[in-house]
């Protein structure tokens, strides 16, 4: 690919990539460079071009791909030594696809301010479209290092970058070497297209994206990897392995989900002795647990123990169980409480299917009553108990 043929993609892309940002960035630089320029230089006073600056970087703020050519003009006159109107140029050569143009306005505004972030900008992305992509890499490392932008800003503008071109596996192995920018960019990265086996190797390095990668798996339909997965992150006993739900009495632990417990945290708290409590208003159906389980196919008994008070018809809760390939219920179990703080026991009878049912999901919602008021239930245990014991 030629060099205008790269030029002609680079600006296209530039513009996409900092258009957003450039009215922030240029209000940052704006306070910068008024601190640089000393009094004596008499660039940004009243009488001279201070009013045509504060003129062009308000309209460039306002319109980012309008047309400013004559206020450009008027400023590079007034004050050649001001890097504003250089930028505001290679934003205007980049909004109208013209390369050479840019390249000449970014060299020009990065020669009057080194700190430049849209020259900057540019070339990124003129090495991103060239596919140098280690050196996009070090373009934005240079870019964090200035403080020029604002991270999160810049972080989607790198993710659009390696988004664009499909290529992650620069980005991949800059995140590897654990950069101070590293968690921003992965809680993005994790939800891209990335391989499952790029993303793999990252886990390791950032244990808090455990739960994230799992739920890639899953959602990629990978059930089995995410199952294995969640065993190895977990690094339990057996024995704690045994049973199904994991962790059916509602601990307060610490293994991610989908394979332990997610709850509404403004409908459910775990209480310290075990146990999930409950606040339901009676009213909708809210989601308030669930969990992704692995029940072999055959015969079990649905059993819940739970406790609290539930006024009469004022609304209830209750389990679904469903499998996830065929996303097929298999069961609906009414929890609605008959007395007042005592321990009562829900059983069901359940059937797991042999086809597309080797994983199922069980969901705890709120039922509404026909005349809603709050209810207050403690769910102590939930399980799925074979049928032959």
């Amino acid at each position: 690919m030629g060099l205008i043929q790269i030029g002609l993609k680079a600006v296209a892309a530039a513009f996409f990539i900092w258009a957003g940002i450039f009215t922030y960035s240029i209000g940052v630089q704006r306070g910068a460079v008024e601190a640089e320029l000393s009094a004596e230089t008499g660039l940004l006073s009243p009488l001279k071009a201070g009013h045509l600056r504060d003129e062009l970087l308000n309209a460039v703020q306002t319109d980012v791909a309008g047309d400013h050519l004559a206020r450009i003009q008027a400023l590079a006159k007034r004050a050649p030594v001001d890097p504003v109107p250089y930028e505001a140029a290679l934003t205007r050569a980049s909004s109208s696809f013209d390369p050479l143009g840019a390249e000449a306005f970014a060299a020009r505004a990065k020669a009057l301010q080194p700190r430049s972030l849209a020259a900057r900008l540019h070339h990124l992305s003129l090495a991103a479209f060239a596919g140098e992509y280690e050196q996009v890499i070090g373009d934005y490392q240079r870019i964090i290092d200035l403080r020029a932008i604002d991270g999160n800003l810049l972080a989607d503008a790198l993710i659009g970058v390696f988004r664009s071109s499909g290529e992650w596996s620069a980005l991949v192995a800059y995140i590897k070497t654990e950069p101070a920018t590293g968690n921003r960019l992965l809680s993005r990265l994790m939800d891209e297209d990335v391989p499952v086996a790029e993303l793999e190797g990252l886990i390791a390095l950032y244990p808090n994206y455990q739960g994230r990668y799992l739920q890639r798996l899953v959602r990629d339909g990978l059930l089995e990897e995410a199952y294995s997965a969640w065993r190895l992150f977990a690094n339990l006993p057996d024995e704690l392995l045994v049973g199904v739900p994991f962790n059916s009495e509602f601990e307060d632990r610490t293994e991610p989900e989908p394979f332990n417990w997610s709850i509404s945290r403004d409908r459910a708290e775990y209480q310290n002795r075990g146990g999930l409590y409950v606040t339901y208003l009676g009213t909708e159906r809210p989601f308030i647990a669930a969990q992704t389980l692995r029940a072999a196919p055959g015969d079990y008994v649905l059993q819940t123990e739970a406790m609290g008070r539930m006024p009469e018809d004022g609304g209830a809760l209750e389990w679904d169980l469903t499998c996830v390939e065929s996303r097929t219920r298999i069961a609906r179990q009414s929890l609605q409480l008959k007395t007042i703080s005592a321990k009562e026991r829900f059983e069901m009878e359940v059937t797991i299917p042999e086809a597309d049912c080797a994983f199922q999901t069980l969901q705890l919602w709120g039922r509404a009553g026909a005349f809603p008021k709050t209810s207050r239930t403690e769910i102590l245990s939930v399980q799925l108990i074979p049928a032959e014991e």
